[in-house]
C-alpha cells in the first residue's frame, strides 16, 4: 500500500500544528547548501518543538561553524504550501537564509510504502536516505 504526503495532510493536516525543520548546511561562496535535511509534522504546538529545539541544542551543543551550520526550525503548520511551494524551487528559507536544497523537491509526491511486515518506513527524497543515527527528541 502507498500513501503520499499530500494523501496524509488531506486527511491529518487539521491536527498538525508545527513543521519541524532540521537542516545540516554548509556554506558555498555567499550562500548555504543542504547536506541532509529532516522534515517532520507534529501535533505539538511550534513554542513546544522550539524548546525541545533549544533542549537538544544545550545537550548536543549548538552546531555553527563559519563552514558549516544545523538550523532547527519550528514553523507554524499553516505555512505548509509556502514550506512545499519554496522546496518545489530547491529552496528553504530558514532564519533568514536561503538554503539550496540541490534540487527541486516536490514534497507532496514523496511515497511511503508499507512493508511486508506492516511497518510504515520513512518518507525519503530520492535524493539520500535520512542517516539512522539523526538524534531524535
Amino acid at each position: 500500500m502507498q500513501v503520499s504526503v499530500l494523501e496524509l495532510v488531506q486527511a491529518f493536516g487539521r491536527s498538525y500544528r508545527t513543521i519541524d525543520v532540521r537542516t545540516a548546511a554548509i556554506k558555498r561562496e555567499a550562500s548555504r547548501v543542504n547536506a541532509l535535511t529532516v522534515v517532520r509534522v507534529s501535533r505539538e504546538e511550534p513554542e513546544v518543538i522550539a524548546r525541545k529545539h533549544k533542549q537538544l541544542e544545550q545537550e548536543s551543543l549548538r552546531v555553527e561553524t563559519e563552514h558549516f551550520r544545523v538550523f532547527l526550525k519550528a514553523l507554524e503548520f499553516a505555512k505548509w504550501q509556502d514550506f512545499c511551494s519554496d522546496a518545489s524551487k530547491g529552496l528553504l528559507q530558514l532564519d533568514g537564509q536561503p538554503i539550496d536544497l540541490g534540487s527541486l523537491l516536490n514534497l507532496t509526491c514523496l511515497i511511503r510504502e508499507r512493508t511486508i511486515r506492516g511497518e510504515v518506513e520513512s518518507f525519503c527524497a530520492p535524493l539520500r536516505q535520512v542517516a539512522p543515527g539523526w538524534r531524535r527528541l
